[in-house]
């Protein structure tokens, strides 16, 4: 076990040991505990469990974490917006979570908002409920627009809300304005991104175009499907096998099962990873 006082701290630690800590979290042996609120430095921090989420997320770390406010969760439904992640009041909540990771075991009572010793306890809210929302595609538009509009008015068809977007900084501006309402469609698992791996950016070809929009989804703690599509060789999406819940492919009917089960609500694999293919 490490312990640390501060946000700070832990970064600082983690950067330090990124392959050591990654070798333990491919191996499924590495979770998270944080304090809701915290002092760091003399300093009262009143998000410290957010941002450990935020920061984790970012750096493409999927492992579980658990966010701890024994007097009040009452600002902690953020854990909505982050895949495995929950918080609680119960220190038996916390026990057990430790102890599933003593003993090598998948539990899953921690997960989701305010967790009770009965488990899981969602928010009545009918709007965090993901028949009550309607499915997102946002959907970066490269060097073929064509293709980019066949796929688009796809998903249109199947009654998803699309938003083409045309650039990085488009999808960040985008992103900023509407940050509250995106985490609670990311909540449901009902949103999606597809972007060709090349686009124009600023008057410029941008070969990463892909790669820099999933570091920077990631970075924004969306752990929501990421799919890529080959602009010119599938060989230069590789990098999509470094981010969970990514892939990459050239062939049409992968891009339409994409969308088909996002419109469904259901958790495909089919296209995860590297070149997927039927």
């Amino acid at each position: 076990m490490a312990s640390f006082s501060s946000h700070a701290a832990l970064k600082s630690w983690m950067e330090l040991n990124d392959q050591f800590v990654r070798s333990i979290a491919a191996a499924h042996r590495l979770r998270f505990l944080s304090d809701a609120i915290r002092n760091e430095g003399g300093m009262f921090n009143p998000s410290a469990g957010e941002s450990l989420l935020r920061y984790l997320r970012g750096r493409t770390f999927l492992s579980p974490c658990l966010i701890f406010s024994p007097t009040s969760v009452a600002t902690t439904e953020y854990v909505l917006a982050y895949t495995r992640a929950g918080s609680t009041t119960e220190p038996q909540i916390v026990f057990g979570y430790i102890r599933a990771l003593a003993e090598g075991v998948r539990d899953t009572n921690w997960l989701g908002f305010d967790v009770k010793k009965s488990g899981s306890q969602m928010p009545q809210n009918p709007t965090l409920q993901p028949h009550f929302i309607k499915p997102l595609l946002l959907y970066l538009v490269g060097t073929k627009p064509e293709q980019d509009q066949v796929h688009i008015d796809y998903a249109s068809s199947l009654g998803i809300t699309v938003v083409a977007l045309f650039s990085l900084d488009g999808l960040r501006r985008y992103v900023e304005a509407n940050q509250d309402e995106l985490y609670r469609i990311a909540a449901t698992h009902r949103i999606r991104f597809i972007m060709q791996n090349v686009r124009v950016e600023h008057g410029v070809l941008t070969l990463s175009a892909g790669e820099d929009t999933i570091k920077y989804i990631r970075s924004q703690g969306f752990a929501a499907p990421v799919l890529v599509l080959a602009s010119s060789t599938i060989a230069n999406t590789r990098f999509v096998s470094l981010y969970g819940r990514a892939g990459s492919t050239a062939d049409g009917r992968i891009v339409r099962g994409f969308v088909e089960a996002l419109a469904q609500g259901v958790r495909d694999v089919e296209w995860v990873g590297f070149d997927s293919r039927k």
